[in-house]
């Protein structure tokens, strides 16, 4: 399966398409998790808290990122809410390796706030010796552009 997976159904058809992948790790003895039951559990999760178990979970697989290229960007992951737990949905600002084809992981915005703040606290998070940070418009600052140069990075 190709492409990004932004919505639970996404998430539902890869996992039908990989069960014997994770059958490696979980049974299934219900099948697959609908689209429903994963957009209902995830919505009730603590946001940032998620965020850092998977950050730190995805730290055990540093990959240098000399000569590579890095995007951030941020994305508010539709269907992230339930309006009975939380009124507005997860918006986070991710880091991807686009050459390695891999998702360095994401911090959740605060609220409150917007992705301009969050950038900073996720790019804190990578080596970034050697790679080459895009990023859209919206984080054209000259802050930001000094950060990743201060950080050894293009």
């Amino acid at each position: 399966m190709e492409g990004c997976v932004d919505e639970w159904v996404d998430v539902e058809r890869l996992g039908r398409a990989k069960r014997w992948w994770l059958e490696g790790y979980l049974r299934f003895r219900k099948g697959i998790p609908s689209h429903d039951t994963l957009g209902h559990v995830f919505a009730r999760l603590d946001a940032q808290e998620f965020s850092r178990c998977i950050h730190n979970w995805a730290m055990n697989f540093r990959t240098p990122l000399k000569g590579h290229g890095l995007a951030i960007d941020g994305k508010t992951l539709r269907g992230s809410y339930h309006q009975a737990a939380e009124p507005s949905p997860l918006h986070r600002v991710r880091a991807r390796a686009c050459d390695l084809r891999v998702s360095l992981g994401a911090v959740a915005v605060d609220k409150k706030s917007h992705e301009i703040t969050a950038v900073p606290k996720r790019r804190e998070l990578l080596e970034l010796t050697g790679a080459v940070v895009t990023r859209d418009a919206l984080h054209g600052q000259r802050e930001t552009a000094g950060a990743i140069l201060k950080r050894a990075a293009d």
